[in-house]
């Protein structure tokens, strides 16, 4: 499908428009995103995100009720935070210098792995790629609008792009890891990658750096 490059630059611009103003018009309304923002002030105070956390406490300081926060077996909530530590770490030194809304960040998140995604295929369908990358407004709303954070998948992308570089792909796959649970489902497939094209000695290497 060939779609000329500036229709692709068109439906981004459209899409971080369409963003923007959701983001300016829509408050925290998650939890993911409200443990990210709460985690990353308790880092700048120079506190663990883990010891002491409480996100239903967190909740109601963004003004969302207790329900917000995943419901557990016996009726109660889940207050700790729930997710590796780059969650609340990266997101840190952002609010230090200013930034008040976490999900910003995560579009800035999303566009970097557009600009990866485009810069690895044929210049002839960057185009469609683009278009196809506004058209999702599923990502648009979950992880901008809802505030889940992108930045695992960015890692998980860099991982693959970079599988012929052992030591930066093993890297980047570690902090996918430590970022967010979801890259733990895809880190054995990316090891199995390495066992089969080159060997069970770089895959047990990739495996250790991760």
């Amino acid at each position: 499908l060939a779609v000329p490059a500036r229709v692709g630059v068109a439906a981004v611009a459209a899409y971080v428009a369409l963003a923007a103003v959701g983001i300016g018009a829509l408050p925290y309304h998650s939890d993911a995103v409200v443990a990210a923002h709460a985690g990353a002030e308790r880092i700048l105070a120079g506190q663990s995100p883990y010891a002491g956390f409480d996100l239903v406490a967190e909740l109601a300081r963004f003004g969302l009720p207790p329900e917000f926060a995943t419901p557990l077996e016996d009726g109660t909530r889940l207050r700790s935070f729930q997710y590796p530590v780059l969650t609340a770490v990266v997101p840190a030194p952002f609010l230090a210098a200013g930034l008040r809304d976490v999900r910003v960040l995560y579009l800035a998140e999303l566009l970097i792995a557009l600009a990866l995604l485009a810069r690895s295929l044929p210049p002839a369908a960057r185009g469609a790629a683009a278009v196809l990358f506004a058209l999702n407004l599923s990502v648009l709303g979950q992880f901008v609008l809802a505030g889940v954070d992108p930045l695992w998948a960015l890692l998980v992308l860099v991982a693959w792009l970079a599988r012929r570089r052992g030591v930066a792909s093993a890297v980047a796959l570690g902090l996918s890891i430590a970022t967010r649970q979801t890259a733990w489902l895809v880190a054995p497939f990316r090891i199995a990658w390495a066992l089969r094209e080159r060997g069970w000695r770089e895959a047990l290497g990739r495996a250790l750096v991760a």
